[in-house]
């Protein structure tokens, strides 16, 4: 079956597409007669090839007659499938020299605008060959082959299953003996979810332009956290520098007040997480703003539809995980591709990707997602970035290296992803419990202090109790600290980053609403009477301001000429301030007198 623009589209189709439009009636009739009149030993028939094909397709119904039509298969036939069904893509020339013997042969071509191509030979018919190049390319190296995904699906349950098509846990030793980073936050993530939870209900965090959080409001989030980054040395690679508090805060924030509620409790249940774990599935905007990065919409990404129905299995895949015991990211890719888990929750079409592939040195270029990229561009990544998002919230252990990608990688960065130097994974008892696997679960760290405060009503003091981060913060941002837990409001401390009425009042608000508390008679006066001043200078622009050059007659002139005295006030030694309107007459007097004068 040689692929082209004809049938390429059936090739990637179901099953019966690919037996009716994609593989000839020649061929569609050798595999009939083969398995059911001489295999079976059936009374010939003059059939169509839809009947055929339908006979094919209904196969899959009788478990026994798949696998004799399997195991009667030649052996050379056997072999090359057998080889096949678990890739995606095969160079012919490497293929067939690992084989032994040949599955295309060079059919000549028969009329001056022929050429001579490349076809697969009729015993296998269910091999597809094309070409990376062009429809005419006569260099076998170019030629690349593969069985129509339908068809792998068809047959896999009946070969051997190959190394990886199942969760192989590592050795104890193969992470321990490794240069991996490991991270785990699950001993702390109750207290840190709890507290960027806080940080955004009752801080009000400084964004860009374009609506992120700037780096100053990001270290503010992370001074409250106790599990710390990913990579926390941002000399090394400053783009990953915050990477998962960036993270933490965009999963938080979209979060349900419900839940927020619940994270910002005194008292914070371990069920919590269960409903943090079913969130993260559901925010497909935010998963897809994560996972998809790499990728560029060739259309509105607004009007992207997400299925949830992929993103659960995508979830799904980590619940697989054995306890106790180190799995490879590798392990979970092949798993994922061996056995068909569709977790392509986004569609491929609508996206292409910028990069430089493995062999050229220098050129970045725009390539498109199709079947032959899909699954190391679109489909591992998800794995990956799923990976560290489990492993921000505390669901695995994350064993990682610093990103680095041996196939395709950018201009500006070694990796395609953020997330290609995930390694292996370990569930933890906290992932256990969110995926259902456990049925009880003891949280660490899960009382977060509440701070009470005292504000004096007669002074500008707060005293405090039980001082927690986001209140000591939000003190710190607008008071003076004159004494443990013990803290002075002043005019330059409120005033403070304000340099007009407007940042004033907003300044205002802002405590207004971080403070928590009601504020005494005395603070509501001091703030509203704050409230009401304008700018201790007032810039004035009608005036334009002059030095005069050191010459005694032109200094005179100044003082004894009446047109000049009458248009010019003195400001300061030898400096004069004249009104904008009688700038261009002071300039044609002086003109008149005999001076030059340079027009501005």
């Amino acid at each position: 079956m040689r692929i082209n623009y004809s049938n390429q589209q059936a090739f990637y189709g179901n099953l019966e597409d690919v037996l009716s439009k994609a593989i000839s009636a020649t061929e569609i009739r050798s595999i009939y007669e083969r398995f059911f009149y001489e295999i079976k030993k059936e009374t010939p028939r003059k059939l169509k090839k839809a009947d055929m094909v339908a006979t094919l397709v209904n196969l899959e119904n009788s478990q026994e007659d798949m696998q004799l039509f399997v195991e009667t298969l030649p052996k050379t036939v056997y072999r090359a499938y057998e080889s096949l069904i678990w890739d995606d893509f095969v160079l012919v020339k490497e293929f067939q020299t690992t084989l032994g013997f040949d599955i295309v042969y060079m059919e000549l071509g028969n009329g001056m605008w022929s050429f001579d191509t490349y076809q697969t030979k009729d015993e296998f018919p269910f091999i597809g060959i094309f070409c990376n190049h062009s429809y005419h390319a006569q260099d076998l190296k170019d030629y690349q082959a593969s069985i129509p995904p339908a068809i792998r699906k068809w047959l896999k349950p009946y070969f051997p299953k190959p190394a990886g098509y199942d969760i192989e846990p590592l050795p104890d030793t193969a992470i321990s003996d490794s240069s991996c980073m490991i991270f785990d936050a699950s001993p702390t993530i109750a207290t840190d979810v709890s507290q960027l939870a806080d940080f955004l209900k009752r801080s009000n965090p400084s964004r860009t332009k374009k609506g992120d959080f700037t780096k100053s409001s990001i270290r503010k989030a992370e001074s409250l956290t106790e599990s710390g980054d990913w990579y926390p040395d941002k000399t090394k690679q400053p783009e990953l520098d915050l990477m998962r508090h960036v993270l933490l805060l965009d999963f938080i924030e979209g979060f349900e007040n419900e839940l927020i509620k619940q994270l910002t409790a005194p008292e914070i249940k371990e069920t919590v997480f269960k409903d943090i774990f079913k969130t993260l599935q559901k925010y497909d905007v935010m998963l897809a703003k994560w996972l998809l990065g790499h990728l560029r919409p060739r259309y509105r990404y607004d009007e992207e539809i997400f299925e949830p129905l992929p993103i659960s299995r995508l979830f799904a895949i980590f619940k697989r995980l054995p306890p106790n015991t180190w799995v490879s990211l590798e392990n979970l890719h092949s798993m994922q591709f061996y056995q068909e888990i569709d977790i392509c929750f986004f569609e491929p079409t609508r996206y292409e990707f910028r990069g430089i592939k493995s062999g050229s040195k220098y050129y970045e270029n725009t390539h498109s997602l199709d079947h032959g990229n899909l699954q190391t561009i679109g489909i591992d990544p998800l794995i990956n970035g799923v990976a560290f998002l489990l492993s921000a919230f505390g669901f695995i252990q994350l064993a990682y290296k610093p990103p680095q990608n041996e196939m395709i990688k950018t201009f500006k960065y070694p990796y395609l992803t953020r997330f290609d130097g995930a390694q292996a994974v370990r569930l933890t008892d906290l992932g256990a419990y969110a995926f259902g696997l456990n049925t009880t679960f003891k949280l660490k760290n899960k009382s977060r202090k509440m701070a009470t405060l005292r504000l004096h009503p007669e002074q500008l003091h707060v005293t405090c109790h039980d001082l927690d981060p986001i209140t000591e913060l939000t003190l710190k941002e607008f008071m003076e600290p004159i004494g443990p837990e013990f803290y002075r409001m002043t005019r330059a401390s409120i005033l403070k980053t304000c340099s007009t009425p407007k940042d004033l009042k907003t300044r205002i608000a802002d405590f207004r609403n971080r403070i928590g508390v009601e504020l005494p008679e005395n603070w509501q006066q001091f703030l509203i009477s704050l409230a009401t001043e304008e700018t201790a200078l007032l810039p004035e622009n009608k005036f334009k301001v002059f030095t005069l050059a050191n010459r005694p007659d032109l200094r005179r002139h100044f003082m004894q000429d009446p047109l000049l005295q009458r248009l010019s006030l003195k400001v300061e030694g030898h400096r004069i301030a004249i009104e904008q309107k009688n700038v261009s007459l002071v300039y044609s007097h002086l003109r008149s007198l005999g001076y030059l004068v340079k027009s501005t």
